[in-house]
């Protein structure tokens, strides 16, 4: 049995740092990285405690994109980008609620790793609709009474979860005496209680209760 030295542990750790956040070396250069996390990332669950210690919250909002649909194990959500061409016969598309996060790019080496980037999920940036947010000196489109700020979020790849056991997620619409008007379009959201359900009711599924 070869036994690796210190060396060879630190130069395959620098590989695969490369392979996970290739866009590191300019990302360290930034003071805080924006982050939308709508999955056990959220505040109040184990995941956030080990990675998102010493990270802000700004805020609560959904993403511009419309394109996307949910599915879930057993313990957390995953979003997959949709084909809008395949209209009824794909599944139903939709923005993602979640939570938005002011993050260093220390954060983003252990987050990329947490999901696997480049590999089971892809690290996208795209603009995020803000409401009730506290930014601090973040480059900002303000406008109409809310902000989107480009962040990032992991996608999951669709080609790597092929074949998983997944159950479908569906729309949730809006409380009829919403105002804010990107408030009112049905969107995907999971609540953080939600990853006690298989441990609540294992009499009924592996994933929980039915909704």
């Amino acid at each position: 049995m070869t036994v690796m030295s210190t060396s060879d542990k630190f130069i395959d750790r620098l590989k695969m740092r490369r392979f996970l956040t290739p866009d590191y070396p300019e990302m360290k250069f930034q003071k805080e990285v924006p982050l939308f996390v709508y999955d056990d990332l959220k505040d109040g669950t184990e995941t956030f405690d080990n990675l998102m210690g010493g990270t802000v919250f700004l805020g609560e909002g959904t993403t511009v994109d419309t394109g996307f649909y949910m599915k879930e194990t057993s313990q957390f959500p995953l979003i997959f980008r949709g084909d809008k061409s395949l209209g009824q016969a794909g599944p139903v598309l939709g923005p993602v609620r979640g939570e938005i996060y002011s993050v260093t790019p220390r954060h983003i080496l252990d987050i990329d790793k947490h999901y696997q980037n480049n590999y089971k999920f892809r690290r996208w940036r795209l603009k995020v609709i803000a409401w009730d947010q506290t930014f601090s000196n973040m480059n900002l489109d303000v406008n109409m009474g809310h902000c989107l700020i480009e962040c990032y979020i992991y996608v999951a790849d669709s080609k790597e979860w092929a074949g998983q056991n997944l159950r479908s997620r569906s729309l949730r619409h809006p409380n009829q005496k919403e105002t804010h008007v990107f408030k009112k379009r049905p969107y995907y959201e999971w609540d953080t209680w939600e990853k006690d359900w298989p441990m609540l009711f294992q009499h009924n599924s592996p994933y929980g209760m039915s909704y």
